[in-house]
């Protein structure tokens, strides 16, 4: 039997009994029962305008799609090798299941790496750390990665992706939830008290997304193909029963990281008037340190985000800020001691499978490269020689240092590939959602007032 003929029929073996899969995570302080966290295969309301937390019965015909803990998708055929590459797993002291969990994969430093030696003091070989991704699914076949959120523009980032975790975000009076003002005085309070109140910030927050960010991504072009732009009049009547909104493996492990280019080093304070108050904030020193928030001689986090409204992010492009690279959650005092961050980028795509740039280019719609110059479209010459001085073949490119090399595309931030990967996610998010906020087909629709309301709300608005 063929691989392909093999990959097809794993998946229909279960093998729930004696392997663990998500429930690990639930309730770890164990004041709340796992059972409550757990996903509930429970009848649908299809008069209810309110979205659970979990997202069941978004689809009232697929109430799994695009729940908490479900798996991410693949756009193409997987891509793994058929064994483990023993340069990489042979790290010490990750080399061997008896010292090392198997989901470990440390990133060897190689020979001559500009910033970390490639031995410490010891004389041991030096890694970086790396933890593959959850097991997603309870079959066998192809390994499947889990989405321990929900797939939607949900607000989940504020309520929660389960019932108990909304339990500990809640203070239980007054519809409160629990939360620190450290921000600017005059920040507006959002209404998180009820499930209308939650309706409503869920419907700004998708406002904003399609109105102001993802017109700044992907320009004019792929937001007319994909019918992104909110409705200039009336509802929308997109809504598709058929479609999964789940995350997309390319969009999770590599085109929504673009955020990573754009990050500054230093970060300045600024009072009210745009002026410097103190030195600026080094980020290669700051992972996990939370001093600034509270250095009030300094401004505390209010001048943080005055420097932040008043300074640009640095430019989309192949070339990432060394805090990153280098100092990624780097301990005090000890030297060459944090994380490369677009290492973990390259890495974790391909510990999910996720096929290489060359591959999506083509399921984009460019032609597919046969050769380095075949790029030139799209990378500048100095982009297109970085990438030969690295790989060997055009098609073993990777896919996130492929996104960020390619130019953006007239009046968008993002590249071609990267963009269309976006545009791709969003569309299904959209189209998908059977409470997206200008909806029209379902009950409980927003009524013109209150809608009104909704698509009045821009980001400026709320700072």
């Amino acid at each position: 039997m063929d691989i392909d003929s093999l990959q097809k029929l794993l998946p229909a073996v279960d093998v729930s009994s004696f392997v663990s899969n998500y429930t690990a995570l639930l309730s770890e302080d164990g004041r709340i029962s796992k059972d409550q966290c757990l996903p509930n295969e429970i009848p649908c309301d299809e008069s209810t305008p309110y979205r659970r937390y979990n997202g069941w019965c978004n689809n009232l015909k697929q109430p799994h799609f695009g729940n908490a803990f479900e798996t991410l998708i693949h756009l193409l055929p997987p891509a793994y090798d058929d064994g483990p590459n023993g340069e990489i797993l042979n790290c010490t002291p990750c080399d061997s299941h008896e010292t090392i969990s198997v989901h470990c994969a440390p990133i060897e430093v190689p020979d001559g790496d500009p910033f970390f030696p490639t031995h410490y003091p010891n004389g041991e070989r030096r890694c970086l750390p790396f933890v593959r991704s959850l097991l997603g699914q309870l079959t066998l076949g192809y390994r499947g990665q889990i989405n321990q959120i929900t797939a939607f523009i949900d607000g989940s980032a504020i309520y929660g992706s389960t019932v108990c975790e909304n339990n500990l975000l809640r203070e239980f009076e007054r519809g409160l939830l629990k939360s620190s003002m450290l921000g600017l005085g005059n920040v507006e309070a959002l209404p998180h008290g009820t499930q209308e109140a939650r309706r409503i910030v869920i419907a700004q927050q998708q406002h904003i997304v399609f109105s102001e960010l993802l017109p700044k991504l992907l320009g004019l072009e792929l937001l007319e193909k994909h019918s992104l732009l909110p409705q200039s009049d009336g509802y929308f009547t997109g809504y598709n029963n058929t479609c999964d909104p789940a995350i997309s493996q390319p969009f999770a492990t590599a085109a929504y990281r673009f955020g990573h280019t754009l990050v500054r080093r230093m970060f300045p304070r600024m009072d009210n008037n745009f002026r410097p108050v103190s030195d600026p904030i080094d980020l290669a020193s700051h992972f996990g340190f939370v001093e600034p928030l509270y250095n009030f001689t300094a401004g505390g986090m209010d001048s943080i985000l005055m420097g932040l409204l008043s300074t640009p992010s640095m430019a989309f492009d192949r070339h990432i800020t060394s805090a990153l690279r280098n100092h990624l959650f780097e301990r005090r005092g000890e030297s060459a001691s944090g994380m490369d961050l677009i290492a973990i980028n390259i890495l974790r795509a391909r510990d999910h499978g996720v096929q290489p740039y060359n591959d999506f280019r083509e399921f984009c719609g460019l032609k597919k490269a046969k050769t380095f110059e075949d790029l030139r479209a799209q990378m500048s010459s100095s982009a297109i020689s970085a990438l030969k001085s690295v790989y060997d073949d055009v098609d073993d490119i990777d896919l996130f240092p492929g996104l960020t090399s390619e130019d953006p595309v007239k009046g968008a931030l993002l590249g071609p590939t990267m963009a269309c990967l976006i545009a791709e996610q969003f569309a299904r998010l959209k189209q998908c959602d059977r409470f997206y906020y200008e909806n029209g087909d379902v009950a409980g629709q927003f009524t013109p007032g209150i809608f009104l309301i909704c698509t009045r709300s821009y980001l400026n608005s709320h700072i």
